[in-house]
């Protein structure tokens, strides 16, 4: 039975007035191409929309829950919490304490304080599997009040040993290899090949920097969507009324005009292309880990939360838009097309180089329209030398002008992705 599949979706998606992306100093992201600036989608923005409707999808499912996953700073109080919910009185009493030494001794993170809590030098990507599992070692290692006092007393020489290197500018030693800390090191190590990563970190993969915890490379690619049209910000002038002084008989009477602040935002108005891949089988082989899947139901599990997962992110792909901005404009997107194409091997494609030549086409050769852009350049993808449609499954596509795209079978969008799952759900 094959485990190998890669579907992949390319979106010409129409937004209304938005602001869906800014950079730091607020203004809308963009991005140059052949000496001129189109507006830009980060992938990241996508992602984080696409993760939260995921998860509430999967809640829906049968009573199936996807395993949260934290990306945060404040992981002291998450592990508290987890050590709050033991019985013995020795957790629960230093619950705090226990939760700082896992930080500093077991994932080697510093701490500093913000807005009340205590938070570590980077952002954890950590999933309940990992947090579980590094509690219960060390409670494993730590069973007794004299247990935990050698261990703090070997962190607090750590520490010391740590501001005399410092000083010196020489580098800090391993602890002991029978230290508390070492021996709830190695413990962890040891569970890393069985310990599950969970739906999320599966499918979006995830960065560790701590030996106690497993990098897992994502099953997603996902491009930064770009305008098919030049950039062309317009300013939103905008006032905050102060509705009491505005209420005054005059202006003499209060001394004001009642504008309490001033301010102006930009916004566009484009077709993005938009490109995502979803490598099934890694998705698979990432989902499985540490699951007994001779177990006939944790097989029919696997299989259920794959299809019904990506069926979700397609549906997200094409019809979810980034949370930017959408108290104030409300722009959700209404797709010029969507082309999905299902195949067993080979590396993902995407139609780049055909917009890009559509976008920078002058004069008469120009499309008079955004979405005439989209639908030439898939017409030229689906057409080209590149096109052989020999290895899909399945070239599927939902949207305007149909007869533009060569080989691809025309269907409702709720058909196509029933489509798409089905054929997941036969090959795995």
């Amino acid at each position: 039975m094959s485990k190998r599949m890669l579907v992949e979706v390319h979106v010409g998606k129409r937004y209304g007035i938005s602001r869906l992306n800014c950079d730091g100093a607020g203004q809308v992201k963009d991005v140059i191409i052949d000496n001129e600036r189109y507006n830009r989608i980060s992938s990241q923005s996508k992602k984080k929309v696409w993760r939260e409707n995921l998860e509430k999808r999967l809640e829906r499912l049968n009573g199936d829950s996807m395993e949260h996953v934290y990306r945060t700073r404040a992981m002291k109080d998450i592990f508290k919490k987890e050590f709050l919910k033991k019985e013995s009185e020795l957790y629960a009493e230093n619950a705090d304490a226990m939760a700082e030494y896992i930080i500093k001794s077991v994932l080697s993170c510093t701490l500093e304080e913000k807005n009340g809590f205590d938070v570590t030098n980077q952002v954890l990507i950590v999933t309940k599997y990992d947090v579980e599992d590094i509690v219960d070692v060390f409670c494993d290692v730590i069973k007794t009040p004299e247990d935990w006092e050698q261990a703090k007393k070997e962190a607090a020489e750590k520490e010391k040993e740590k501001e005399n290197d410092k000083k010196k500018g020489s580098k800090t030693k391993n602890s002991a290899k029978n230290s508390a800390s070492q021996r709830i090191i190695l413990a962890l190590k040891a569970k890393l090949p069985l310990r599950k990563y969970g739906v999320e970190c599966s499918l979006f993969g995830r960065m560790a920097t701590s030996g106690v915890m497993e990098t897992v490379e994502s099953a997603m690619c996902v491009n930064h969507s770009y305008s098919l049209g030049k950039a062309t910000l317009d300013s939103d002038y905008y006032i905050v009324v102060d509705n009491y002084l505005s209420a005054m008989a005059s202006e003499t009477e209060s001394g004001q005009s009642g504008a309490g602040y001033l301010d102006e935002k930009e916004f566009s108005n484009h077709v993005y292309y938009e490109y995502a891949s979803i490598d099934v089988g890694k998705f698979y082989d990432n989902l499985t880990k540490g699951v007994d899947m001779s177990d006939e139901k944790n097989a029919q599990r696997i299989k259920t939360v794959i299809v019904e997962t990506v069926k979700c992110v397609i549906n997200d792909i094409a019809t979810s838009a980034p949370s930017g901005g959408q108290n104030s404009f409300a722009s959700r997107p209404d797709p010029v097309g969507v082309y999905i194409t299902i195949k067993e091997d080979g590396e993902g494609r995407t139609a780049d180089t055909y917009c890009i030549k559509e976008m920078v086409k002058k004069g008469s050769a120009a499309a008079k329209t955004e979405a005439d852009k989209f639908l030439n350049a898939m017409n030229e993808f689906t057409s080209g030398d590149f096109a052989d449609d020999s290895d899909y499954l399945a070239r599927i596509y939902t949207g305007e002008s149909p007869e533009m795209l060569n080989g691809a079978e025309h269907m409702s969008w709720k058909e196509a992705v029933k489509k798409v799952g089905d054929i997941i759900d036969e090959k795995f």
